[in-house]
């Protein structure tokens, strides 16, 4: 992904790497994720998460799943990682807590520039980076679709 659209010089790489347990399912696997230039540079290692897809290089960041260690629930804080200084900003609900999914977890999610909308495990999600807030939609009619 370039962090300046248009200016390939800038791209970086999100690598996602996933450590199955031994034996499965005896543990729940562990996840470490990797920012990289295209050369192979590793420039940040990010232990306990996972990257997400969904955002566009227009918006300046990339969704990353940071969370607790593999046993202690494995789940994690829903993060928007800027793409000009990799710094990390927890998205929070309406009521200031974290957002958080369990690790590895893949929401559906669509991004223009700043704001977006997707779902995780037939929940609804809507979020604004620009105010780093996250919403989940619950539809009480499951007969209805999100989009």
């Amino acid at each position: 992904m370039e962090t300046t659209p248009g200016t390939p010089t800038t791209a970086l790489v999100f690598l996602n790497n996933e450590y199955a347990s031994h034996p499965p399912p005896a543990e729940p696997p562990s996840y470490l994720s990797q920012v990289l230039t295209p050369s192979g540079t590793v420039i940040q290692d990010r232990g306990n998460s996972s990257f997400n897809d969904g955002t566009s290089a227009l918006s300046g960041y990339v969704f990353q799943i940071a969370g607790a260690p593999v046993g202690s629930g494995s789940v994690g804080v829903f993060d928007a990682i800027n793409l000009e200084t990799l710094a990390s900003t927890p998205l929070h609900t309406p009521a200031g807590g974290s957002y958080t999914l369990p690790l590895g977890a893949r929401p559906v999610a669509a991004l223009s520039n700043l704001i977006g909308a997707g779902a995780y495990a037939g929940q609804g999600l809507a979020y604004d980076l620009s105010t780093n807030l996250i919403v989940p939609i619950v539809i009480a009619n499951t007969s209805v679709a999100l989009f």
